[in-house]
């Protein structure tokens, strides 16, 4: 039969090796923990369906021959950050292969000059002053 040994209030666990463990920077390894965690589970949320993983390392050299005495690194690796699908645009394709915003074959449905008739200049219009001139009124 294996014996049960109380634990010992001082023992290091997993948790209590994680609180005091820090970066090289000095940074606790338990928040790098967090923000890594919030990262993988954002980008998640935002890529429906896909998962995402990290791993928390622990690395125990012994500083003596019979390992009594043992240094413990701790770190987070291996963050798998599932990829955003990207939201494809659209464009119109004239026969060269240059692409456009619009259609090239089809009219704009508004005129997007006008003459200014105090000058007889040719002038384009602003989309507000176009949805202005949709609408019967003018300018002032």
């Amino acid at each position: 039969m294996s014996e049960t040994k109380q634990e010992n209030e001082n023992e290091m666990n997993g948790l209590k090796i994680l609180q005091q463990a820090t970066a090289k920077d000095g940074t606790p390894v338990l928040d790098d923990l967090a923000k890594q965690l919030r990262k993988v589970v954002k980008a998640m949320r935002r890529s429906p369906g896909k998962g995402g993983s990290l791993s928390v390392f622990f690395k125990l050299t012994p500083h003596t021959d019979d390992a009594e005495l043992i240094s413990i690194d701790a770190d987070v690796r291996n963050v798998k950050i599932p990829a955003v699908d990207a939201k494809p645009i659209f464009a119109f394709a004239d026969i060269d292969g240059a692409l456009f915003d619009r259609d090239p074959k089809q009219n704009d449905m508004f005129d997007t000059k006008t003459i200014d008739e105090d000058t007889g200049e040719v002038k384009n219009i602003s989309q507000a002053e176009q949805k202005i001139k949709l609408l019967g009124g003018s300018k002032s």
